[in-house]
C-alpha cells in the first residue's frame, strides 16, 4: 500500500517538474531548480501524510450476490456461512454448513467480534435486508471479505438449491454420546 502511494508520488513529481520545465518556470539556475525541487519535495510528502492519515488500510470487500455467485463463491472461496435470523428460522431449515448468529439478538456485534476477520464470510437471512444489515456491521468492524445473498434464502429456493432441515441438537448429540447397555 505505502509503495504504491510513493510510487505514485514519484510519478506526480516527475510530471510536474516536466510541466513546469516546458513552462519556463525551470530554468537553468542551479539556485531556482534546487528551491523548486526542495518545494515539490515537501509538498509532496505533506500530501503523502495527510493522504495516509485520511485512508484505511484495511480494504473491505462487501458484495451482494445472486444465489447462483454467491452458491460458486461459496464454494471457491470455503468462506464461512452465516445465518443471520432467528434460531427458530434457522431450526426450522437451513442452507447446509450454515452457522446462526442471530442479527436481531442483542449480543450479535459482540458475537461477530468473536470471529477472525481474515476469513471469507457469507450471510443470509430469509429475503436479505437482515443480513445486508449484518454484512455492514462487519465492514465497520474491520471484516476483509463479507458478501450477503440477495434476497435470502427466499430466492436460493426458487433456484431449486438445497436446504437441510436440521433437528434439535441436544437429543442428537444424547443419542450420539450414549451407549446403551
Amino acid at each position: 500500500m505505502i509503495l504504491t502511494k510513493v510510487i505514485a508520488i514519484i510519478q506526480l513529481s516527475t510530471y510536474f517538474y516536466k510541466m513546469n520545465k516546458k513552462r519556463g518556470i525551470i530554468t537553468q539556475n542551479r539556485k531556482l531548480k534546487g528551491q523548486h525541487f526542495f518545494f515539490c519535495s515537501c509538498f509532496y510528502c505533506l500530501f503523502l501524510f495527510f493522504y495516509s492519515y485520511t485512508s484505511t488500510y484495511q480494504v473491505t470487500t462487501t458484495k451482494t450476490l445472486s444465489p447462483t455467485q454467491f452458491k460458486y463463491e461459496l464454494k471457491k472461496q470455503h468462506g464461512v456461512l452465516i445465518d443471520v435470523r432467528t434460531s427458530e428460522e434457522y431450526n426450522a431449515e437451513c442452507i447446509a454448513g450454515a452457522i446462526n448468529i442471530n442479527m436481531q439478538a442483542t449480543d450479535f456485534k459482540a458475537r461477530v467480534e468473536t470471529l477472525d476477520k481474515n476469513k471469507t464470510y457469507f450471510l443470509y437471512c430469509l429475503a436479505g435486508k437482515r443480513s445486508l444489515m449484518a454484512m455492514h456491521i462487519m465492514a465497520q468492524q474491520g471484516f476483509k471479505k463479507v458478501y450477503d445473498l440477495k434476497g435470502g434464502i427466499t430466492e436460493w429456493k426458487k433456484k431449486e438449491f438445497p436446504v437441510i432441515k436440521p433437528k434439535l441438537q441436544k437429543n442428537q448429540q444424547y443419542s450420539i454420546t450414549h451407549k446403551p447397555s
